[in-house]
C-alpha cells in the first residue's frame, strides 16, 4: 500500500506534467533512435534514480532490463508508472523493495520507444547480466 509520502511524490510529478513543467522534448538527430533514447534518459532525469550497469540507486539498476521484462511491460512502466504500481504484481514488488514509487516523467509514446531502444542497445553491449 502506498504511504502518504509516496502519494505526494506521485501528485507532484502529475502536477508537473499537467502544468507543462515537464514538456515533451524535441531532438535534432531524428535518424538515430538510440542516441535520442540516451538524450531522453538524460533529459528526463532517469539517471537520478537508475544506473545502467553501475548498481542500484534509488531505483533498480537497468542493466539487462530489456532481457528481464517485455517491451510492452517496459512501455507501460515508463509511461504510466502510477497505474502499474496499483495493478502490476512486478511493479508492486519493486515498490516493496525500493520503497519509493517511480514518478511519472511525462514520457510520450514516441519517446518511450526510443528510450527502450537505448536500453536494448546498452544491454547488447556485452558483459554479464544481473
Amino acid at each position: 500500500m502506498l504511504k502518504a509520502a509516496h502519494l505526494v511524490l506521485l501528485a507532484a510529478a502529475a502536477m508537473a506534467v499537467v502544468s507543462g513543467a515537464m514538456p515533451t522534448i524535441g531532438y535534432a538527430n531524428g535518424d538515430d533512435p538510440v542516441a535520442e533514447g540516451k538524450q531522453i534518459f538524460q533529459a528526463k532525469g532517469c539517471g537520478a534514480c537508475h544506473t545502467i550497469g553501475s548498481g542500484r540507486l534509488v531505483g533498480p539498476d537497468l542493466k539487462g532490463v530489456t532481457k528481464r521484462r517485455s517491451r510492452q511491460w517496459l512501455e507501460k512502466m515508463i509511461v504510466s508508472p502510477e497505474t502499474m504500481l496499483y495493478s502490476d504484481p512486478i511493479a508492486k514488488k519493486l515498490l516493496e523493495q525500493y520503497m519509493v514509487p517511480m514518478p511519472n516523467q511525462g514520457v510520450t509514446k514516441e519517446e518511450v520507444k526510443k528510450l527502450i531502444d537505448y536500453l536494448e542497445h546498452e544491454d547488447k553491449k556485452g558483459g554479464d547480466d544481473d
